[in-house]
């Protein structure tokens, strides 16, 4: 059993007594004073960016600060409490006095702490060990359930071979033990069900520890809530269907009987540096095994906040004989109070007793609101077709990096930071290699309860970069970027092979090993943050030996003069900032084209609307740049998806293989609309519509009544599925041709739009007829125009803030009503059941007092 359930009745629910008084002192008069400047602090640095409440430095300012604020909040209300007290017991004076008493003195213990705190959240700063190895494999299946045995075999295969194969851990004649999570049945699917390991992935595991070790011993054991025998057979966990195993052996079983330390079954561990005993019992095989395998599922915990491989075994595989509630029930809510951190110093001292050698993560379905329902039905919802398996040595870096995957801060679960400390595994990004998939390929932000520190992540921006300068002298490649304080770590890959840097410094300065590499190259440079949001830019550079070439430029080509090419778009060869100020060299290379033709509505006057717009490419994007005059924006339609087509909006027509023909229904082509707060919407295939925030990056800067905005925008093909979380955009390439065109929506604070204007004429007199038919497109053509030079400074862009409302129900006032509707969805992030776009009024992906504080500012006004 990795979960153990906690039914919220522990009586050992106070920990927090054993605090030694201390002596009075007025040096602790500087507490107020400490606070505030605490307080302030945390306010300056957090409200710019809200990400930075998880800085080491905020960590350690934010228990000041909130303690500050709760006493100084007890002191105002003592004293409102006590005005009042005086009224109501003007003619008791010594009730009021008694009461008063009571109320001051408690305040002083409380302002002393002589009455002792329970702090389970400190400050961390991570522990930076030898890099370890983590792999992640997802299938080209869109749908779990899709998923073959042969497929999963392989994924395995291919995950543990990532980090150095099976035989760098298991050889023959080893004893290994498996640690499968299982539970709960609860009537749950025996086969992808997101709570319990994958019956099919301990198959394929015992598969490949036999491919090696045909002569050892393989045990699979578990310590399931209830009785585990039961559970095995439920899950398919019987030699008929997994053969190679030596037993299924449930730990409560094989451990002894009720109570019985004494057993030959269990192993006694002295760990005289334990976080919370100094004593804990293991089961012998598990103890003493040659090899042990963690085969964990992710998901989230009610009470850890994440559960992967570390919980799976520093929990589930307790002896429920030495540690269950009675003779008749193994389940071990009462060995450790899961409600305080109590449970993460348990986890961290009982997997310390025996760390594993290997973990195989089953992330085939992944689980939200974890770690598991109550009744199959409850499942419903929760399970999150992630499709992924994961593997490495290092158990913390395995769990930090699934913890990334599902939303979470790894540094923000107690028992990932203790063993840390403890040099039992990497936390840090800088420190693990990731190999496979990356994190922002296949995040998916679950939801879960947050206690004990848990946070999830709000901070979706990716960090700035850009390649300053490539130059290759000899077998040396010196590389220059420009990078942003998020930055951590970069990776560098030469045409799509990384190379390990020789030296770096800081994240600015790299220098690479390029011996044997001649001619002309492209450079791809990936910058992470700490929460692996990625950015990748690309640059060429010519290397030619021992020579010392430096960056060769490419002959500008000449622009086609096809009367049959709409447009042509040079490439980049470093993708410009969406910043909305398209001021990078690259955008001087092309040509504006003008958006003129009237498709609907009347024609516009010059100072009612003009538009125009530049296009460029590099083979991983398409980049817009569109400049509009309008001199009114409005998006009088606020809920999602209805008649978003009459609000101001750019409508952005791609047709990736310039086939033509019908898209309304379909993916043949695309009819981006993107709206004033940056929501993209089009149709789907069930005829209604679907947000494709993910498909494009898209910022706005306004200077009077003209609006720069600046977009990067994946091209899919007519393959795309929208129920998939693996569609790959296309590459882009020379001489490529595609169906597009480049059109606005013009409202002028009207119901419906006043002129829906476009870039290509369309003949006939319905001309509103382009969001259906991708035969009327322009064409365009991607040219190489040369290598661009090096980016102008930039100023700091000033972004046009959202048009959300704080009218949340539409019913032209702000009041209860919309506080009401906000309070719903409180706390919530984008991924989250309960997030709601339209609530995000300043749509930084997480719903909390910034938006809170949006309708109190506009309390009882009216909306025009």
């Amino acid at each position: 059993m990795s979960d153990h359930f906690n039914e919220k009745t522990n009586e050992m629910s106070c920990t927090c007594g054993r605090a030694k008084k201390k002596r009075f002192s007025f040096r602790k008069l500087l507490y107020p004073i400490m606070g505030l400047i605490a307080l302030i602090w945390f306010f300056i640095r957090v409200i710019p960016k809200p990400s930075r409440a998880t800085y080491p430095c905020q960590r350690a300012a934010f228990p000041i600060a909130s303690s500050f604020v709760i006493w100084l909040t007890g002191i105002l209300g003592g004293i409102a409490i006590f005005k009042k007290l005086n009224k109501r017991f003007a003619g008791s004076r010594y009730v009021m006095i008694g009461t008063g008493a009571v109320a001051f003195i408690a305040a002083v213990l409380w302002n002393f702490q002589i009455i002792p705190v329970n702090d389970t959240t400190a400050a961390f700063t991570s522990v930076k060990l030898p890099k370890s190895d983590v792999a992640m494999i997802q299938s080209t299946k869109t749908d779990v359930k899709q998923i073959d045995y042969n497929e999963i075999k392989q994924m395995v295969t291919d995950a543990v071979s990532a980090v150095g194969g099976i035989d760098s851990v298991v050889k023959d004649g080893d004893t290994v033990v498996l640690k499968p999570n299982l539970i709960v049945t609860n009537g749950l699917a025996t086969e992808a069900n997101g709570v319990t390991t994958d019956w099919r992935i301990t198959k394929a595991t015992v598969e490949l520890v036999r491919s090696v070790n045909p002569t050892g011993k393989v045990y699979v054991m578990e310590g399931a809530i209830t009785d585990t025998a039961t559970i095995f057979n439920y899950y398919k966990y019987t030699p008929a269907n997994i053969p190679g195993v030596d037993g299924f052996l449930p730990i409560e079983k094989d451990s002894g009987t009720w109570q019985d330390k004494n057993s030959s079954g269990v192993s006694v561990v002295n760990l005289p540096d334990g976080l919370l005993h100094n004593e804990y019992y293991l089961n012998r095989k598990y103890k003493e095994a040659d090899v042990v395998i963690s085969l964990p599922t992710m998901k989230t915990h009610w009470n850890a906040g994440f559960t992967g491989a570390i919980k799976n075994v520093g929990i589930g595989a307790t002896p429920g004989n030495i540690y269950g509630r009675s003779s008749r029930d193994p389940a071990r809510n009462d060995m450790v109070n899961h409600d305080t951190d109590d449970l993460h110093k348990w986890i961290h001292d009982f997997y310390k007793c025996r760390p594993v050698d290997l973990v195989i993560m089953d992330g085939l379905q992944g689980y939200q609101n974890g770690p598991f329902p109550f009744y199959a039905a409850g499942a419903n919802g929760n399970q999150m077709n992630m499709r992924v398996i994961l593997a490495g040595k290092d158990a913390v870096a395995v769990d930090s990096i699934a913890t990334l995957t599902v939303g979470y801060d790894p540094e923000s679960i107690g028992y990932l930071r203790y063993l840390n400390t403890s040099k039992l595994g990497n936390i840090d990004p800088t420190c693990i290699n990731l190999k496979g998939k990356k994190v922002d390929e296949v995040r998916k932000y679950l939801a879960g309860t947050t206690t004990m520190g848990v946070t999830k992540i709000t901070d979706k921006t990716a960090p700035q970069l850009t390649i300053s300068s490539a130059r290759a002298d000899g077998n040396n490649l010196n590389i220059q970027l420009t990078t942003d304080s998020e930055t951590v770590k970069e990776l560098v890959y030469i045409d799509g092979k990384l190379y390990d840097p020789s030296s770096t410094t800081g994240t600015s300065n790299i220098n690479v090993d390029i011996a044997g590499l001649s001619g002309t190259h492209q450079l791809t440079v990936e910058a992470y943050d700490r929460y692996l949001n990625r950015t990748t830019k690309t640059a060429q550079f010519a290397a030619n030996g021992t020579s010392s070439p430096g960056i060769t430029p490419i002959a500008p080509a000449t622009p086609t003069n096809d009367p049959s090419v709409g447009y042509s778009a040079p490439r980049a060869s470093q993708a410009p900032v969406i910043d909305g100020l398209g001021n990078e060299s690259c955008w001087q290379q092309a040509q504006w084209k003008d958006i003129k033709y009237v498709w609907l509505g009347a024609t516009p006057s010059p100072n009612d609307f003009t538009g125009r717009f530049k296009l460029v490419w590099t083979p991983e994007r398409l980049y817009y740049l569109v400049e509009i005059t309008d001199d009114k924006l409005s998006a009088p339609n606020t809920t999602q998806f209805k008649n978003y087509y009459d609000n101001d909006c750019v409508e952005l027509f791609i047709d990736e293989n310039h086939s033509g023909g019908e898209h309304q229904n379909n993916y043949n082509a695309f009819a981006y609309h993107i709206e004033l707060d940056y929501d993209i919407i089009d149709n789907n295939t069930s005829g209604t519509q679907s947000l494709y925030n993910d498909h494009a990056k898209v910022l706005r800067t306004k200077n009077g009544n003209v609006y720069t905005w600046e977009i990067e925008m994946k091209v899919f093909d007519d393959k795309y599925n929208e129920k998939s979380t693996s569609n790959v955009p296309v590459t882009l390439t020379k001489d490529k041709i595609m169906g597009f065109g480049v059109s606005y929506n013009d409202n002028d604070n009207q119901m419906t739009r006043e002129s829906f204007i476009g870039s290509f004429d369309i003949p006939g007199t319905d001309k509103n007829v382009a969001w259906k038919n991708a035969g009327l497109f322009d064409t365009i053509k991607l040219v190489d125009f040369g290598t661009v030079a090096t980016p102008t400074q930039k100023p700091t862009p000033t972004p046009v803030p959202s048009s959300k409302t704080p009218d949340l129900n539409g019913d032209r006032v702000i009041n209860m009503a919309d506080v009401i509707l906000m309070a719903q969805t409180f706390n919530s992030v984008a991924g989250d059941g309960k997030y709601k776009a339209a609530y995000d009024l300043n749509s930084d992906g997480a719903i909390n007092m910034s938006d809170v504080i949006a309708i109190a500012s506009n309390f009882n006004k009216a909306i025009g």
